[in-house]
């Protein structure tokens, strides 16, 4: 929906839309126990095969994505407290991108332990999302990941997550915006997330890193921290550049 809402959630009344009526309200005063909240089990679910159409119009260019051969099955589902429940979910993304998702996940408190994974996954259809941020427009690209990934909400309702794994970006170019010149390529860029510990979204961290020496055949390797337990190890193969930007650091924001 326009206003990044998921269209599916209208089906159920806000909690603050179901008011219960005076003689109900009377009756809870003569209540001594809380009722016991209801928990709800099943024991496997399975869905093969589905067809999931997605648009988000939340932005001002909607992106539309289309997951195709879902499978999803789901073993021990609970909304008991500290509950767990095992999870397997792979599907074809755009046609093109393969994205899977396996380990455990608690309804109550909501949390994930996960070994997640994705390939090939077309960088130009995301560029909505980041569109006005940067003076380029990526031609090609397709950004793989593998890892563990773990999250938690925590009593304040807030979440916290760490990953662990790496990120890889193939075949990578882009113009510029303005003029629509050849801007950067590259062959390859893989990135290591090291030892994490829980962070949230909000941290920032700049690292400015030394011009590519020449134009062409070149590698870099640069090992930073952004901040404490949050370890970055990148490679980057064959860069190339206009000449203006050989000579003039970059900066990676984290």
């Amino acid at each position: 929906m326009n206003n990044g809402d998921i269209d599916l959630l209208t089906l159920v009344p806000p909690a603050s839309a179901q008011k219960s009526s005076p003689a109900q309200q009377n009756a809870g005063e003569k209540t001594t126990e809380p009722e016991k909240p209801w928990s709800v089990s099943v024991k496997q679910i399975l869905v093969e095969k589905y067809t999931i159409h997605m648009e988000d119009q939340a932005i001002p260019d909607p992106v539309t994505m289309r997951a195709e051969n879902v499978r999803l099955k789901a073993e021990s589902i609970s909304t008991a407290k500290n509950s767990k429940a095992s999870l397997d979910l792979s599907l074809l993304l755009n046609g093109k991108a393969g994205v899977s998702a396996a380990g455990t996940i608690s309804m109550e408190p909501l949390s994930a332990n996960l070994r997640v994974g994705c390939k090939g996954i077309e960088i130009a259809s995301l560029q909505p999302y980041f569109r006005e941020k940067v003076k380029m427009t990526i031609t090609q690209g397709a950004i793989s990941s593998t890892g563990n990934l773990s999250f938690t909400s925590t009593e304040n309702e807030e979440m916290k997550a760490t990953y662990k794994g790496e990120v890889s970006v193939a075949n990578f170019s882009s113009i510029d915006t303005v003029s629509g010149g050849d801007l950067v390529k590259f062959e390859s860029l893989s990135i290591t997330v090291e030892n994490p510990q829980p962070f949230e979204h909000q941290f920032h961290s700049y690292r400015t890193l030394s011009p590519i020496a020449a134009n062409g055949k070149s590698s870099r390797l640069e090992h930073f921290s952004p901040f404490s337990g949050f370890s970055v190890r990148l490679r980057l193969d064959s860069f190339s550049s206009p000449p203006h930007m050989l000579h003039s650091p970059f900066t990676i924001m984290i």
